[in-house]
């Protein structure tokens, strides 16, 4: 899937999403992600914003700010150009039961 910094946006493993946040959160994305079938990593590529690299994860489905996973990787998070952020990657909530 195309976004519109970087290319691509991945479909990730669980262990490669993960990888993404401190481990202090993990427990916390597990416990979102039971409430959709997705979840979309997102990442601020601005390199003179204070938020650079800043990572944010956001579950996709309905009733969620993206009901699809088509929209949240055409989307960015943020209202400030120095506060955007862009999808990186995805993961399938299915993984994480199966796992």
């Amino acid at each position: 899937m195309k976004n519109s910094i970087n290319g691509e946006v991945k479909k990730l493993t669980a262990e490669e999403f993960f990888e993404l946040f401190s481990e202090e959160v993990h427990d916390a994305l597990r416990a979102a992600a039971k409430r959709a079938p997705f979840i979309v990593a997102y990442r601020n590529h601005q390199m003179d914003s204070s938020r650079f690299g800043d990572t944010t994860a956001c579950i996709v489905g309905p009733y969620c700010t993206f009901g699809s996973l088509e929209a949240a990787v055409k989307n960015r998070l943020g209202n400030l150009p120095s506060n955007f952020q862009y999808p990186i990657g995805y993961l399938e909530t299915k993984e994480l039961e199966e796992g």
